[in-house]
């Protein structure tokens, strides 16, 4: 056994199901579980000895530092102190996989001398094997000098002996090179991933992207933030595949001169040069272009010759000379670019990133709301040719904000080609691991588009194929861009349609038209004519004898209403003044009358169609005259609430903390919130797996801030008939085909949206067929059911969709068609956050 820290640390023998007998005796080759066991052991003991390396040194040597840079939340000290644990984390990863990658090279090339273990207490032992490499092109694995920061003891010399050792006599180099490159991934601690926004693409979307943007084997391809090269490493495999020889001794080496990575940690960096390496004979790679640095610093003009972290030495025996990675010109852009939001950018590094863009002449399609993601769609325009392409891994809120419209007008004067816009739907939407955002895959090509002819093939997928069923799914796919028919074979979990590029370029909310391809792209949707028909509806833009507006600013909402966290109501005087209690300390106030205005916080206490009215209240403070009694106390007593809660956001590192002003309480008087009081409201986001009613109708009216949209009617008898429009299946149907989509689940109606859906003609609907339309509004009232989805899956909405088609003069033949359009469309919304069968 080995000692490390005066600890006794068994070795492999005892920490497996199989002993390690010697390298020539029949041992087993692990498996993936029992090989990440044996490497994650290594790493344990190795972070042991690391806790005596100054942090800072660490961060600097992982790449790490990175994170601090250009996130400034890492000022705070509880956030510091993560990265630096993880730092220790990030570099006894590195070590293990440094000596792991030496010893299967020195397998495989008998000029590189076999792994032995240390004498003495110099753990820098291990840079005479490191330095060989250094010769060679392996920078990204070793150029990392954790060794030379290493204690000089026993025990650091003892627990590096553990790793050799246990390295040696696994059999780990005897797995699978492709296999074993997923392993090195999979070790990856899930915290350094988040420190890092390196939650990697899957290895399906990887494929289906190479498959659907590769079509030659010697096209060059570039990924600017490469992660641990996924993309990278599929787009090897699909250009090897391409080839006609591609067991030739040369192919290895071939494939990797054109294949082109960076990415701003070294970290990464490591991940993605191991990657690539492993898929063939490692004597054979004499280069791979991985390089370490600032995506953004890199442009065809510098060639990455610029600066000295993107130089790729290779010193001659006098050590002179040094080699640089040339950018040739680029077929491809393969993507995942991270996702951090412009207000976590720090500022510095965001107005260097911004001064880059505008030198490469991109200044005009610049947003100050722009994240990382977006900026990298900018910069990689500049490298690719007429006809070059790109295949990116995207949030799909891009293409639903302001800034995304900055992205298409780039499209538009480049006359990209957008060809392919994939999502996919179900419990998880998302193309990349333990990533929170609904995402889609993009591919677009430059200077390539028709206008008279150019289609975009719009895809969701149910479910992401198998690994090895993903080349058959991206032939089915580029036969139906070319054809526009699907080959009768497909899966039924995979729908597409055709959509015109013009249409697509010139919409604010992508996620709109996905939801309109649930119909399956039928041209003789029912649901559509009826909403065309001028003798039924109205667009809301239209609707001049209807006014719908936003609540009030809902800033200091949870100060200024009440009941609240910190207040109960404890009672109301016969005079209306309010007494209330503090949950904590039970002090007892008096809140005036003249100060109060009833109102509608909360959107989860008004799910039904008809309430009697606001269930809250709203403080209304103006600011003259001075504060005095209770009232003082009160907004005292807030007051430390709010200086309270900004120390702990800061402490936690939120990325904006929010200064109040001393007047902080009159905000609602300020804003004039008692002019926004109205019986009918409509809901702003929602959750439709959750949700039960998006809007109602209150006997007594209320103020509501902007979680609420408010609806007035020159002639108020048509609110309460409205209420029970807002609750049937027709208006939901318009919802989620105007809406943007958060995630699966959650989608957001802004002000544009609303003024694109329609309204019944209400002056045209008969008394009789309103009385029907209220019954059957109140009869959904009683119902029992937590949400839309429950209550339509049991047929209990039928009867007020049924009666409002009735009012609008369907024929009775016609309605049947159309309820069964809305239960298609719905079941396929259901089936976008869980798996529903649909219905036969």
């Amino acid at each position: 056994m080995v000692v490390v820290s005066g600890k006794k640390v068994h070795r492999y023998t005892e920490t497996t199901n199989f002993s390690v007998m010697g390298r020539d005796q029949g041992l087993l080759v692990p498996s993936d579980a029992d090989a990440i066991r044996i490497l994650h052991t290594c790493m344990q003991i190795l972070e042991e000895q690391l806790i005596q390396v100054p942090s800072s040194a660490l961060e600097k040597q992982t790449g790490m530092l990175w994170a601090r840079k250009l996130d400034y939340t890492y000022d705070d000290d509880k956030k510091s102190r993560e990265l630096e644990h993880d730092a220790r984390r990030a570099a006894s990863y590195i070590l293990v996989d440094q000596v792991s990658f030496y010893h299967i090279l020195s397998l495989q090339s008998p000029e590189y001398p076999p792994l032995e273990e240390l004498l003495g207490t110099d753990p820098t032992q291990l840079r005479k094997y490191f330095d060989k490499v250094l010769f060679g092109d392996y920078q990204a694995v070793f150029d990392f000098n954790i060794v030379n920061l290493l204690p000089k003891t026993a025990p650091v010399t003892q627990a590096i002996n553990f790793v050799i050792h246990t390295i040696k006599n696994s059999k780990i180099a005897e797995i699978r090179r492709d296999l074993l490159g997923k392993i090195f991934h999979q070790l990856i601690p899930m915290e350094i991933r988040r420190h890092l926004a390196a939650f990697y693409t899957s290895n399906e979307a990887a494929a289906l992207l190479a498959h659907l943007v590769i079509d030659h084997w010697d096209a060059t391809i570039l990924d600017l933030a490469c992660g641990s090269g996924t993309l990278l490493t599929e787009a090897y495999l699909r250009k090897r595949a391409l080839m006609q020889h591609p067991d030739d001794s040369k192919a290895h080496r071939e494939l990797l001169s054109q294949i082109f990575g960076n990415d701003v940690a070294q970290f990464a960096a490591h991940l993605a040069t191991i990657n690539l390496a492993l898929q063939g004979n490692l004597s054979r790679a004499e280069r791979v272009n991985v390089t370490v640095g600032d995506g953004f610093e890199i442009s065809p003009a510098t060639l990455m010759a610029h600066d000295s972290t993107f130089k790729r030495r290779k010193p001659s025996l006098n050590g002179s000379s040094e080699e640089i990675v040339d950018y040739p010109s680029i077929d491809v852009v393969l993507m995942n670019p991270p996702f951090t939001q412009h207000k976590r950018l720090n500022p510095v590094e965001k107005e260097k990133i911004h001064a880059t863009l505008m030198q490469e002449g991109l200044g005009k399609y610049l947003n100050g709301r722009m994240g990382l993601h977006a900026l990298f769609i900018l910069h990689a325009d500049t490298f690719l040719p007429v006809g070059g392409r790109m295949a990116l891994v995207l949030p799909a809120n891009t293409f639903s904000s302001n800034y995304g419209i900055n992205i298409l007008q780039l499209f538009r004067d480049k006359r990209y080609s957008i060809d392919f816009l994939i999502e996919r739907v179900g419990s998880a939407n998302t193309f990349s691991e333990q990533c929170g955002l609904k995402e889609y895959l993009l591919v677009v090509t430059k200077g390539r588009r028709i206008e008279s002819d150019a289609t975009t093939l719009l895809v969701t997928l149910n479910t992401v194929p198998d690994y090895v069923e993903v080349p058959l799914l991206a032939e089915f796919l580029e036969e139906a861009k070319s054809t526009r028919q699907l080959n009768p074979s497909i899966p039924p979990e995979i729908r597409f349609s055709s959509i015109p590029q013009e249409i697509l370029l010139s919409m604010v909310n992508w996620n709109s038209i996905f939801q309109q391809n649930t119909s399956d792209g039928k041209a003789d949707s029912k649901l559509d004519f009826l909403f065309n028909d001028p003798e039924c509806f109205i667009p809301v833009i239209n609707a001049v004898q209807v006014k719908i507006r936003r609540g009030f600013d809902g800033t200091h909402i949870d100060e200024l209403s009440l009941p609240n966290k910190v207040w109960t109501i404890a009672t109301i005087t016969p005079s209306y003044d309010m007494k209330i209690q503090n949950r904590y300390t039970r002090e007892n106030l008096t809140i005036p009358k003249r100060n109060l205005l009833r109102s509608f916080r909360l959107p989860r206490l008004y799910e039904k169609i008809f309430t009697p009215g606001p269930q809250e209240y709203l403080l209304i403070i103006p600011e003259h005259p001075p504060l005095s009694g209770d009232l003082e106390r009160y907004v005292s007593a807030m007051t430390e609430q709010l200086n309270g809660r900004r120390i702990k956001e800061k402490k936690e590192g939120a990325a904006r903390t929010r200064n109040f002003s001393r007047n902080w309480y009159s905000h609602t008087a300020r804003f004039k919130s008692q002019n926004r009081v109205g019986h009918l409201w409509i809901v702003w986001k929602f959750n439709i797996k959750t949700r039960r009613g998006f809007g109602f109708y209150a006997t007594e009216p209320g103020a509501a801030h902007n979680a609420f949209y408010q609806v007035v009617c020159n002639n108020a008898n048509w609110e309460p008939i409205l209420a029970a429009w807002f609750n049937s299946s027709l208006w939901v149907y318009q919802l989620l085909t105007h809406s943007r989509s958060l995630t699966s689940q959650y989608h957001q109606l802004m002000i544009e949206d609303v003024k694109k859906t329609c309204l019944p003609l209400l002056e045209r609907i008969k008394p009789e067929f309103r009385e029907r339309i209220y019954a059957a509004a109140r009869a959904l009232d009683e119902e029992v059911g937590d949400s839309f989805r429950e209550l339509f899956l049991a047929g209990k909405i039928i009867p007020l969709d049924r009666a409002w088609l009735e009012a609008l003069g369907l024929p009775s033949d016609d309605i049947t068609p159309v309820l069964d359009e809305l239960t298609q469309f719905f079941h396929q919304i259901f089936a976008r956050f869980e798996l529903v069968t649909d219905p036969d």
